[in-house]
């Protein structure tokens, strides 16, 4: 009866923490950020790695599949651009938005300290 009741609590626990992992994404916070998609590591490393300046390694980066990343140009806050309809093939959709301005609506959610920025769409800014 003991082992029984041990199993019976093991298996709660692992459902318990699968489930709260999926009701975090569920429950992701839609937004919409109006700023320039960077180069993640080389933002991370230096935040003047951005801009026309920045262009040429960005996009080289990008084209390696290296992750980016979108800064908000209201609060300067950095997001990892993250969705596998975006990211796929080494971001081959998101080559052309590489060093602009762009508008997008996604989902954040907060992972090891990072915001991660689930693409639902992008657009170049008006």
């Amino acid at each position: 009866m003991k082992r029984n009741v041990g199993i019976a609590i093991v298996v709660s626990l692992a459902v318990g923490l699968v489930t709260a992992g999926s009701m975090s994404r569920l429950f992701a916070q839609e937004v919409t950020i109006v700023g320039e998609i960077v180069d993640w590591n080389c933002y991370k490393k230096d935040t003047k790695n951005k801009g026309a300046a920045h262009r040429a390694c960005a996009l080289n980066c990008a084209k390696t599949g290296a992750p980016l990343g979108v800064v908000d140009e209201q609060t300067g806050e950095v997001y990892k651009l993250a969705g596998e309809a975006w990211t796929a093939n080494k971001n081959e959709k998101l080559i052309p938005f590489v060093a602009e301005r762009v508008t997008i609506k996604g989902k954040v959610e907060e992972k090891g300290g990072e915001k991660i920025l689930t693409i639902l769409s992008i657009e170049k800014a008006k």
